[in-house]
Order: C-alpha cells, then structure tokens, then sequence
C-alpha cells in the first residue's frame, strides 16, 4: 500500500501518528488471508489495521499465467491524528 488511509477516530486517546506494519498472505481470489500486525504502542490502530486487512481484497499474484497464492505481503498502514 502506497497511500495512507485516512481515519477518522475521536474516540482514539493516544495523539500523534503511528504506523501499523500487517503481514498476510494473498489468495487465489485476491483476499488477504492469515492477518496478524506487529504491535503498535496504540491497540486501537492494531485492531482497525486488522480489521482493515481481514476485509481487504487485492490482485492476486500470477504464476505461470495463473492465480497463485502470494505469502508473506507486508502492507504499512499510517494513522494520523487529526486535531
């Protein structure tokens, strides 16, 4: 993921901007599959970046002209706190 994705959370109590780091593997049909983040200092953002990846949908992978699974994706997802 290049962008960040901008969320919108008021009820977030820890400020400043944190990064998120998810690691996943990609199936066949696109969907991230096997979801797990490194910690964060702030449980909310681990829990919106799991969130965000367990509903995520990708291009899958191709190997030999074929849909293959990808393992091991890393995706950094940055919050930013909105004042």
């Amino acid at each position: 993921m290049t962008n960040p994705i901008p969320v919108s959370a008021p009820d977030y109590r820890h400020p400043g901007d944190t990064s998120v780091t998810i690691y996943s593997d990609i199936g066949k049909d696109g969907r991230a599959l096997n979801c797990r983040v490194q910690p964060s200092p702030n449980p909310e953002y681990n829990a919106e970046a799991l969130r965000y990846c367990q509903n995520a949908v990708y291009k899958p992978a191709y190997k030999n002209g074929k849909p293959a699974v990808e393992r091991n994706r890393i995706t950094v997802m940055k919050f930013h706190q909105k004042d």
